[in-house]
C-alpha cells in the first residue's frame, strides 16, 4: 500500500487494536467516543471537519482490527459517511468524526419517494442497516437511485431488529410511513461509490477476523497435547494450518492490489470482497474444527468470528457482487471478441 505524507496505513493498526480492545463491553455511543478519541472515525474525512483526509487504504487496517476484535459498531458506515458528508453537511460530518453522533447505512432496498407540499415524502422499507436503533442518522437509497440522509427520530420511521448472524451489531429493517423530509441531505459520493468503498473495507474486516481465528488456533494446537504430543505435531494439522495461512495471504494480496489504482474500481474491489467472503468462511470453520468440541462453545469465540465474516458477506450482498462481476467479465470478453473479429 502507498504512503501519504510519510505515514503508512500500517501505522494505524496498533492504534486501532488498542481502541477496539478498549471498546469491549461498551455500548454504541461509548464506542463512538472511544474510537473518535483515537482519531479513527475521521481517518477519511477532510481536515475541515476534524478528520485526517487520508485515502481509503488507511482505513483498511482499522477495519481489519475491528474484524479481529469483533467490534460491535457500524465502523465502515461512519468512516465513509464522515467523508461523504463533509461538503453537504459539515456539521453532521464533524459530529461523526468526534463521536457525538452515529450514522449507519441501509444497504438493501429503496425508499419510495415523492414530493409533497415542498417536502420529500418517503414510504416503504429498507434493511441491512447496522445498529440503526442506536444511530442518529441513516442513509438510504431512493427509488431514483440517489442517496438521502434521514434522522432516525423522524416521525413515521420504524426500526425493527432482524434475525442476523452478528451478535455484536445486528442489522435492522427500517419501515417508512409517510416520512416527511423537509430539507433532504445529499452527499458528494454516489451510492455505488459508497458501496464500492464498503466492499474493500468489508474484505479487510473479514481478513482481520480470519487472522484472529488462525492465531487463536495456532496457539491452541501448539499447547494442546494428545497422546503425549502437541496437536501441531500431527502432519495433517500442520498442512491445514499452512493452507489457511496461504488463504489469508491471498486475501491480503487481493486487498493490496485494490490500492494499486489511485481510484479503486469495482472490478478489483469486487474481486477482493468475493475472495474474502468465500475463503474467510473456510478459515474460521477450519479453526472451529481444529478446536474440536471446544470450538462450538461460548467460551471459545470462534463461532463469533464465523458470524462476523458471514455478516460482512451478507451486508456487502455477495450474490449481487458475484452477478455483477460475472456480467462485467462477459461484457469484457465480448468486447475483446468484437475487436478481434469486427463484423
Amino acid at each position: 500500500m502507498s504512503t501519504h505524507d510519510d505515514v503508512s496505513p500500517e501505522d494505524f493498526r496498533a492504534t486501532a487494536r488498542e481502541a477496539v480492545a478498549a471498546c469491549a463491553g461498551r455500548d454504541v455511543a461509548a464506542t463512538a467516543r472511544q474510537l473518535a478519541s483515537s482519531g479513527l472515525l475521521g481517518v477519511l474525512a477532510s481536515e475541515s471537519v476534524g478528520g485526517l483526509g487520508l485515502p481509503l487504504a488507511y482505513a483498511a487496517p482499522i477495519a481489519a482490527e475491528a474484524g479481529a476484535g469483533l467490534l460491535g459498531f457500524p465502523l465502515i458506515e461512519n468512516m465513509l459517511l464522515a467523508r461523504a458528508l463533509e461538503d453537504a453537511q459539515p456539521s453532521i460530518a464533524r459530529r461523526l468524526v468526534t463521536g457525538d453522533a452515529v450514522a449507519t447505512i441501509a444497504w438493501r432496498g429503496e425508499a419510495l419517494s415523492k414530493r409533497d407540499a415542498g417536502a420529500l415524502r418517503l414510504d416503504g422499507a429498507v434493511d441491512r442497516a447496522v445498529a440503526s436503533d442506536h444511530a442518529q442518522f441513516v442513509l438510504m437509497r431512493l427509488d431514483d437511485g440517489s442517496p438521502v440522509l434521514v434522522p432516525t427520530g423522524t416521525q413515521g420511521i420504524g426500526i425493527t431488529p432482524t434475525l442476523s448472524f452478528s451478535l455484536e451489531a445486528p442489522d435492522t429493517t427500517i419501515t417508512l410511513d409517510r416520512v416527511a423530509v423537509a430539507d433532504p441531505v445529499t452527499i458528494s459520493t454516489d451510492w455505488y461509490g459508497l458501496w464500492r468503498g464498503s466492499l474493500i473495507l468489508r474484505a479487510a474486516t473479514m481478513l482481520g477476523a480470519s487472522e484472529a481465528a488462525l492465531a487463536q488456533t495456532i496457539a491452541h494446537v501448539s499447547a494442546r497435547k494428545q497422546f503425549g504430543s502437541a496437536l501441531v505435531a500431527n502432519q495433517a494439522v500442520r498442512h491445514m494450518l499452512a493452507r489457511h495461512k496461504l488463504v489469508i495471504e491471498g486475501m491480503r494480496s487481493a486487498i493490496e492490489r485494490v490500492f494499486l489504482e489511485p481510484e479503486p474500481g469495482l472490478r478489483r474491489a469486487g474481486a477482493a470482497f468475493l475472495f474474502a467472503a468465500e475463503t474467510s468462511v473456510k478459515v474460521t470453520e477450519g479453526a472451529i474444527q481444529l478446536h474440536g468440541g471446544m470450538g462450538f462453545t461460548w467460551d471459545v469465540p470462534l463461532h463469533r468470528h464465523l458470524r462476523e465474516v458471514r455478516t460482512q458477506a451478507a451486508l456487502g450482498d455477495v450474490e449481487r457482487v458475484r452477478a455483477h462481476m460475472a456480467g462485467d467479465l462477459i461484457d469484457h470478453a465480448n468486447s475483446d471478441v468484437e475487436r478481434m473479429f469486427p463484423a
